[in-house]
């Protein structure tokens, strides 16, 4: 303890002075979501606070889509040259402390090509915010648009139960497609909801 001119002050010598048993906040948690991306412009990059979009494969990240005033995150191998793309769009942090129970959103495909299921969902319970493929990811069991479904028909994907989920996860949604061999289709998301 010192004082500096009228200023009281609290000095710590070292961080060994300093114990911190509990885990500290983390800021990027949240109890749930509601995203229905309007805040975007045409073809932004998806940038969420907390949130990740990440080339696991390629360079392409998801993009904001603006058709007749609603703006959805689109993700698409169409002119891609690399053999493989595949894109990750990963939510912040959930608190299922917080009480969360269910994920619901909608989905759809643009140009569909039969036999291209390009889109995946998955949730971890351990993922750090930065390292996709050292998470354990279990797949979702939900309604997908897929390569069969009408074109630019929204499909909603149903309550998924996140109720079986504890501590903090994270849902990522996961566009796979190949420019070089035809699996070109473009997937759109919207309205994702954790409550």
């Amino acid at each position: 303890y010192s004082v500096f001119g009228s200023d009281k002050q609290l000095i710590i010598r070292s961080t060994a002075d300093v114990e911190m048993p509990e885990e500290r906040c983390d800021p990027s948690l949240v109890g749930s979501i509601d995203e229905d991306f309007q805040s975007f412009e045409d073809f932004d990059d998806i940038t969420l606070e907390g949130w990740t979009n990440a080339p696991v494969q390629g360079s392409r990240l998801w993009k904001a889509d603006e058709f007749s005033g609603n703006v959805s995150a689109k993700a698409t191998a169409f002119n891609d040259t690399s053999q493989d793309m595949e894109s990750w769009l990963i939510t912040t942090g959930i608190n299922m402390a917080e009480g969360a129970t269910t994920l619901s959103f909608r989905s759809q495909v643009g140009f569909p090509v039969a036999g291209h299921n390009g889109l995946e969902v998955y949730i971890s319970e351990d993922y750090n915010g930065f390292d996709v493929q050292g998470a354990t990811w279990n797949a979702v069991n939900c309604n997908l648009a897929d390569g069969s479904t009408t074109q630019f028909e929204w499909i909603e994907s149903g309550d998924v139960d996140l109720s079986g989920y504890s501590g903090k996860i994270h849902i990522a949604f996961v566009y796979k497609g190949s420019g070089p061999d035809g699996q070109t289709a473009s997937y759109y998301l919207d309205d994702i909801v954790v409550e």
